[in-house]
């Protein structure tokens, strides 16, 4: 389940187009849970809808489902704000490819970092655990 939320999150990251049409009750529940968020930009992926804010001169995303269901939140991170830990293991990541960026994702009380590298060869995106543990999610080659 994790690894496929994870792969939601990589698609809207890229590759989401915009909702026709905004959902009443997840734009209420935005509304609720981020008073003070401007700039919303709503899209949709399958049944979820995303939300992409700004929140203390902070870029953010939230999921929603249908009904208004908050589902996580995401947010760019710099790497002093990472775990010791996950910083230790991005560091190791920067020796192998460029970081491209470094998403913070807290998801129904799962947390981890969304890390998505380039090199000559591919694009290579990792799920990275506070506790530093790098799982590959996606690689693509380079044409």
């Amino acid at each position: 389940m994790f690894v496929l939320f994870a792969a939601v999150v990589i698609a809207v990251s890229t590759w989401a187009s915009p909702s026709p049409a905004e959902n009443a009750k997840a734009t209420a529940a935005f509304e609720k849970e981020f008073a003070g968020a401007t700039d919303p930009q709503w899209t949709s992926v399958e049944d979820l809808y995303v939300v992409t804010f700004k929140l203390n001169n902070e870029t953010m995303r939230a999921w929603y489902s249908e009904n208004g269901e908050f589902k996580a939140v995401q947010r760019y991170v710099k790497p002093r704000q990472m775990t010791l830990l996950a910083a230790k293991k991005l560091e190791e990541l920067s020796t192998q490819a460029k970081i491209v960026s470094v998403e913070e994702v807290s998801k129904e009380g799962v947390f981890y970092y969304l890390v998505k590298t380039e090199n000559e060869k591919a694009k290579i995106t990792y799920s990275l655990s506070s506790t530093g543990e790098a799982l590959k999610l996606e690689k693509k080659k380079k044409r």
